[in-house]
């Protein structure tokens, strides 16, 4: 679900998010691709689920 190709990220949260902080909206976290957006929108759509 979190195998969302770079182009088509939905930001989830401001600059400078941490990995727990994302985590924690329900979103994807991945800080391999340079000049990606990090904290992003799970596959399928807008996630507003919270744990």
């Amino acid at each position: 679900e979190c195998g969302v190709e770079v182009s088509a990220r939905r930001d989830c949260g401001s600059p400078g998010i941490t990995q727990a902080e994302c985590l924690q909206r329900g979103c994807c976290f991945d800080s391999t691709t340079v000049n990606a957006i990090m904290c992003f929108y799970k596959r399928g759509g807008l996630s507003r689920s919270r744990n």
